[in-house]
């Protein structure tokens, strides 16, 4: 779970390049298009990332974790995902960037591993793990010289532990 793949990650989904159904289904004639979970809908970039029901949560989990003035909702579209564009206080955006980065990795894990793992992992589940990892992953950014003080305060006082 390195910083490295998340960004990567991250990157590809800025570029429209996430192997995601749509894209298969140019590539495997064994692939439909649609998302593994909402039967006949297309799995687009943007139904991924936040109109899937399992992204929604995803967001929802790492969004009560955010201690901010004005309640600041999760995410609605990729724009508000990619560009922040419904964050208007500069001095949140590093958290909530790196905020966003971590919550399109969990959702793009429990993607891969619903589409090519051995098993699913069960729903009542991904709220536990989410937050386990989201815990792990701040106290390694709090340990770890990734990011100047300046920035790792930034985050750390705007998500609850």
């Amino acid at each position: 779970m390195g910083r490295e793949q998340k960004m990567d990650i991250f990157w590809c989904l800025t570029h429209r390049t996430l192997p995601l159904g749509c894209k298969l289904a140019h590539v495997s004639p064994t692939e439909n298009g649609e998302c593994p979970h909402c039967q006949g809908t297309p799995q687009t970039i943007e139904h991924f990332a936040s109109e899937y029901n399992l992204s929604r949560r995803i967001w929802n989990i790492l969004y009560t974790r955010i201690s901010l003035s004005g309640n600041i909702p999760p995410p609605n579209s990729l724009d508000e995902i990619l560009q922040l564009s419904n964050i208007t206080e500069p001095k949140i955006r590093p958290a909530i960037r790196r905020l966003h980065v971590f919550g399109i990795y969990e959702i793009w894990l429990y993607y891969t591993q619903s589409k090519w793992g051995s098993s699913v992992i069960p729903e009542l589940a991904i709220p536990f793990i989410t937050r386990n990892w989201l815990v792990k992953a701040l106290g390694i950014l709090w340990r770890t010289e990734q990011g100047n003080n300046k920035e790792k305060r930034s985050i750390l006082e705007h998500i609850n532990m």
